[in-house]
């Protein structure tokens, strides 16, 4: 069976995109002022791509890339 295997992109811990704190001054004093902004790695997926396999089953994929979402290409499904 062939499997695509994808991996948490290391960049923004899969979530796609990243934050950035700075300081900003006001009429109060200083305030933390956050930003988000697009991960540009994983193109805001969370996921990258690490290439497609052919193994005898789900648990040998697993066994290979215990931290990666699996998907069956066979059923669509994903593990």
């Amino acid at each position: 069976m062939q499997f695509d295997i994808h991996i948490e992109c290391p960049n923004c811990d899969g979530f796609g995109s990243l934050e950035e704190a700075h300081a900003s001054v006001d009429l109060n004093g200083t305030v933390p002022v956050y930003t988000d902004y697009y991960c540009v790695q994983c193109e805001g997926a969370g996921l990258i791509y690490a290439g497609r396999e052919t193994h005898e089953s789900l648990a040998d994929v697993k066994a290979d890339y215990p931290e990666s979402f699996i998907k069956n290409i066979e059923t669509g499904k994903w593990s």
